[in-house]
């Protein structure tokens, strides 16, 4: 425990002088880089990439003494360092400040001094004559700019007092030149104002002067213009009563004189307009009271019409000439008098017009109330309902007279919405129900033929068909579900029927699938039956083989696919039981034809293969070529009797079959000793042909090659080749006696083995050199 305590302790020691080792390296960094740095900005003028270089390097120290902190407390090197570093960071960094202040300072006034000359410039061109509006902006630009400038460098005014006084200075200037700027704009927009002031006050008057005793409308017109424009005039300079006490008392008396004159006006226009007004409007007056006298009875739709037309005209002229009534009192009076008179008749009018409305509505309404009304019906009443809404857009409802019947009107026509819209939901519920049960009668009646013994595809196909066009004639009423709380109920019940349906075709779908699954099950066992008996027989191919092989696989396959029914289907399942028991037999038995088929490729085929060879040898004039085909029908035979044994001796059964030889059905044993035989045959073949190769390869290649070399005086390559020539000559003579006087096709003659190789002699000696 205490050696632990130990290692511990001077394994800490250890850690805290690395640390420490660390940060004095990185505090000696620090320090060698800010005295490069510090000696970079001494020279005259430092560059401003040097001064920010000095400054971060300041920083940097600053960083690497703080980061330390904790270790001044724990290592006395390290405490005597960063006390060094701390006093080498305070002075340089006093130096490094007041560098960088004093070129910044010198910057910034450089950049301030150039500024204000612009300012300046664009300050005397507006105390000019006639500035333009850009000096104006120039002055505000410039100034933005120089406040940018010393806002900037306004921090550097804590080390340099009399740069302090020189922004302050700087701040008074701009403060002047924009009040000046200001001021002067004020000046020049008062004096545009005033002039186009005093225009259209001398045009009020001189419009007035024009009005005299028999004043026409057009001199009234022209008074109200020249009043409105010095009206209009007076509040575009609004914003400069604020800033000019001088234009506020000009725009004060301005106002004072327009309010005189619309007076006056008005006086004016009442002492020589009121005639003139009311004989204008008299004559249209007398035949409004004319018009609403039939009205008080039962007016004809002539008397009617005529009083409506009076009624615009007046109304017309009552809204024409509404500026004039307001402004005299005695014409404002005559006017809502024909005004009453013009209320009167519109109202009667009106109040026919709804009543009308009404009554359409009203007949419309009944006819919907009746049973299964028609959509034109339903169409009549929102027409009906439409014409009532715009008649009461037009009528004045606002007046006194017509309060109860455009009451009265507005009931009648939400009513008749309500029934609308009850009603065609009413309507469109039963002819949807109807539709849904149209559509449940198609699917009973297809339910039924899938009721019967013999249902098939078909029936399944039209039931589903019936049942989905269900769904989609309920899909057609969805938006009635949310509308009519009963619909839904009987949606949700024929949704329901609509699912035990579909349970009730699913079951029927696997009852079919079970029936069709087992006649196809059926066929293929028998199918599969009678590809063997085809392949099993005597003269059975390969191809009816892979046919037996495949039909007996397709049972695997059906079976297989259909395993899922076997779960849903009981007498299904009892079919694919038996069928799999009959499989094990089926598949012993085209075991048993699979060995069949061997045996007969393997002997009477071999059989009838190595015979067709033999002949095809026998036919072929190239002895080699000739030579093969003996070879092949020898292995064939071989291979017969061979192959023949071992099958028929592993499966005693196969011996009992009949194979096929031209025909001619034999046991496998008669083809095996047929085989025996023939190989006999086939080998002495092969021995008789033998030593003819051995003659065209030896005696006779040599012989012609020697007679073909010697004529072209090649002399030594003739005596080889005759030397080879008595050589296989003398060999094969003694090998086969017999073809000693065999005569043989040689170089266009007949001579026998022995005369070849007596002539092959007499060349050699002939062409030895004498001894």
């Amino acid at each position: 425990m205490r050696f632990a305590l130990a290692f511990t302790c001077l394994w800490s020691v250890a850690v805290l002088a690395a640390d420490a080792t660390g940060a004095i390296q990185k505090l000696e960094a620090a320090r060698a880089a800010l005295a490069t740095a510090v000696e970079r900005i001494k020279v005259d003028p430092p560059s401003t990439a040097d001064l920010d270089a000095a400054h971060d390097a300041v920083e940097a120290l600053k960083s690497a003494v703080d980061g330390g902190g904790d270790l001044e407390q724990n290592d006395l090197d390290y405490a005597k360092a960063a006390l060094a570093a701390r006093k080498e960071l305070r002075t340089l960094r006093e130096y490094v400040d007041q560098r960088r202040a004093n070129v910044k300072i010198h910057d910034a006034r450089r950049a301030i001094d150039a500024a204000v000359k612009p300012l300046n410039e664009a300050s005397a061109k507006v105390k000019a004559k006639d500035p333009a509006p850009a000096d104006f902006a120039v002055v505000r630009s410039s100034a933005e700019g120089l406040k940018k400038l010393a806002d900037d460098a306004r921090p550097f005014g804590k080390q340099d007092p009399k740069f302090a006084g020189y922004l302050a200075e700087l701040d008074a200037t701009l403060a002047r030149a924009l009040a000046a700027a200001d001021e002067r704009e004020t000046a020049l927009a008062v004096e545009a104002l005033r002039a186009q002031v005093e225009t259209a006050r001398a045009a009020l008057r001189a419009a007035l002067d024009a009005v005299g005793k028999d004043a026409t409308d057009d001199l009234f017109k022209a008074v109200d213009r020249a009043a409105a424009d010095l009206d209009k005039r007076l509040d575009e300079g609004k914003p400069l009563e604020g800033k000019s006490k001088a234009w506020q008392a000009d725009a004060a008396k301005a106002r004072a004189e327009l309010a005189a004159a619309k007076k006056k006006a008005d006086e004016l226009w009442t002492a020589t307009g009121l005639a003139r007004l009311k004989a204008e409007i008299d004559p249209q007056y007398k035949d409004l009271q004319a018009a609403r006298t039939p009205l008080r009875g039962r007016p004809s739709a002539d008397q009617l019409a005529e009083a409506r037309t009076a009624a615009i005209v007046v109304r017309k002229l009552v809204e024409k000439f509404q500026p004039e009534a307001e402004r005299s009192q005695a014409f404002g009076q005559y006017v809502a008098q024909v005004r009453a008179t013009l209320v009167d008749v519109e109202t009667q009018i009106e109040e026919r017009s709804l009543a009308a409305a009404q009554r359409d509505v009203g007949i419309a309404q009944q006819n919907v109330e009746k049973p299964s009304p028609s959509d034109d019906q339903f169409h009549e009443l929102a027409t009906a309902i439409t014409v009532l809404d715009k008649t009461l857009g037009t009528v004045h409802a606002d007046e006194p007279q017509m309060t109860k019947p455009v009451a009265e009107a507005r009931w009648a026509l939400r009513e008749a919405r309500k029934t609308f819209d009850r009603r065609r939901l009413e309507v469109d519920v039963e002819r949807q129900t109807a539709k849904v049960e149209d559509s449940r009668k198609i699917a009973a009646e297809a339910m039924a033929q899938l009721q019967q013994p013999a249902f098939g595809k078909e029936q399944v196909q039209q039931a589903e068909t019936a049942v989905k066009l269900i769904g989609s004639v309920l899909e057609q009423g969805t938006p009635l579900v949310e509308q009519d709380k009963r619909y839904a109920y009987y949606v949700g019940e024929v949704q329901k029927r609509v699912v035990e349906l579909g349970d009730k075709i699913a079951a029927k779908k696997v009852a079919l699938a079970a029936r069709l699954a087992g006649i196809a099950l059926t066929e293929a066992v028998a199918t599969a039956k009678a590809k063997i008996e085809t392949a099993k027989a005597p003269d059975g191919k390969d191809s009816d083989l892979l046919a037996a092989v495949q039909s007996v696989d397709a049972i695997t396959k059906g079976l297989e696919a259909q395993a899922e029914l076997e779960k849903q289907n009981a007498g299904y399942a009892a079919k694919a039981e038996k069928a799999r028991n009959d499989l094990v037999g089926i598949a012993d038995l085209l075991e048993f034809t699979k060995l069949a088929r061997e045996l007969r490729k393997k002997t009477g085929e071999a059989l009838m293969a190595g015979v067709a060879a033999t002949d095809q040898g026998k036919a072929t004039a190239e002895l080699r070529a000739r030579k093969g085909k003996y070879e092949r029908a020898l292995s064939l035979f071989k291979s017969c009797q061979a192959d023949g044994a071992e099958l028929t001796r592993g499966l005693p059964a196969l011996a009992r079959l009949q194979v096929l030889v031209d025909s001619r059905p034999q046991t496998p044993r008669e083809v095996m000793d047929g085989c025996a035989q023939r190989a006999t045959e086939a080998e002495q073949l092969m021995k008789d042909v033998a030593p003819l190769i051995k003659f065209e390869d030896g005696p006779r290649k040599s012989y012609e090659n020697g007679k073909s070399l010697l004529a072209q005086a090649k002399k030594p390559e003739a005596l080889a080749q005759f030397n080879e020539c008595i050589a296989t000559g003398v060999l094969l003579q003694h090998d086969h006696p017999e073809m000693t006087d065999r005569k043989f096709d040689v170089a266009g003659g007949q001579p026998t083995l022995g005369e070849i190789i007596k002539f092959c002699q007499t060349q050699r000696k002939a062409l030895l050199p004498p001894k």
